[in-house]
């Protein structure tokens, strides 16, 4: 899970 959160960095920000 740890790993998806840091590959997909540019996604968290997506969702705000």
């Amino acid at each position: 899970m740890l790993r998806l959160k840091r590959k997909r960095r540019k996604m968290r920000q997506r969702l705000k």
